[in-house]
């Protein structure tokens, strides 16, 4: 009876491979189709979750150790299995720049199109850091958007820019690149210098996130193409005395600006200790008193904003 059963389940029928695949590349676009055909047979699964599952999103509080340990190392296999055309990584923490180099060199597809990197990681410098990226053995992916935040990806490699690994990354999406955010933690060493992003000839918007702290060095050394239309900058103050030379510096820089396509600017002003102000004891200390004088006073010391 076994062989018998056997003998049935073997002459069941199936579809060539090459059937299958040219089917579910017809189908890549309808996901509700998609996950169906999945659900139906096991032999669907591996091909059609390549196009059911275009994007990531992970949110984490501790070391990427951890989280591969934690997870059997199925982060990047996971990663690498995928064409993922969207990647936000958020709370991992990079002790090392191999680890970067992990996570960077897993999601570098060339499907890849949009990457969101925030990080809580301990301070990288030049001396323990490699002068280049590994380039993926697929090559880098074309990204229209990229951005990069936390410590260790905040451009703190030293005061030469091409040992930066964000200015090689940055070189290499020169003919894609069209959406930049980066945020610049105020401590570490080369954090005044900024990027070249002349070459950039599709880059239409650029935001970057300063702390006065820094005064105003990244922002004035880095470099524009031709093509940018909006400029944000967002300032972090130390407490909201708004006297600071670096503000009219700010001002008259983007006001001196030479960029014909130019036609959005937004500065926004933060206060670096509003965010520990909770509204279970919060007494106000962290606010100005009067808002509206505060306000007046940045006109008055920054014309342009």
């Amino acid at each position: 009876m076994a062989d018998k059963v056997s003998a049935e389940n073997d002459s069941r029928p199936s579809l060539p491979q090459e059937l299958i695949d040219h089917t579910l590349d017809f189908l890549h676009d309808d996901v509700p189709a998609l996950r169906v055909y999945s659900l139906a047979s096991h032999g669907l699964l591996p091909r059609s979750r390549h196009h059911i599952y275009s994007g990531v999103f992970i949110i984490h509080d501790i070391d990427l150790d951890s989280f591969k340990e934690l997870y059997a190392g199925l982060l990047l296999r996971t990663l690498r299995s995928m064409r993922l055309t969207t990647v936000h990584l958020k709370g991992i923490a990079y002790k090392t720049y191999a680890d970067f180099e992990d996570v960077f060199t897993a999601v570098a597809n060339p499907a890849l199109k949009h990457l969101s990197i925030d990080s809580e990681s301990e301070k990288m410098t030049s001396s323990n850091l490699p002068l280049s990226i590994r380039r993926p053995a697929n090559g880098l992916p074309e990204l229209e958007s990229l951005s990069m935040s936390g410590d260790a990806l905040s451009l703190e490699l030293g005061s030469d820019t091409k040992k930066w690994v964000m200015q090689a990354v940055l070189d290499e999406m020169r003919d894609t690149l069209e959406c930049l955010t980066l945020d610049i933690a105020p401590n570490g060493p080369g954090g005044n210098i900024g990027v070249d992003l002349r070459q950039h000839k599709k880059l239409k918007s650029f935001l970057v996130v300063l702390s006065f702290a820094m005064k105003t060095g990244f922002l004035k050394t880095t470099t524009f193409g031709a093509a940018l239309q909006t400029l944000t900058v967002e300032l972090h103050y130390n407490d909201w005395a708004p006297t600071d030379p670096s503000l009219a510096e700010v001002d008259a820089h983007i006001n001196g600006l030479a960029l014909p396509m130019l036609r959005h600017v937004h500065i926004k002003l933060h206060n670096n200790g509003g965010g520990d102000c909770h509204s279970f004891w919060c007494d106000g200390g962290y606010l100005p008193h009067d808002q509206d004088t505060w306000k007046n006073q940045v006109k008055d010391g920054a014309p342009l904003i």
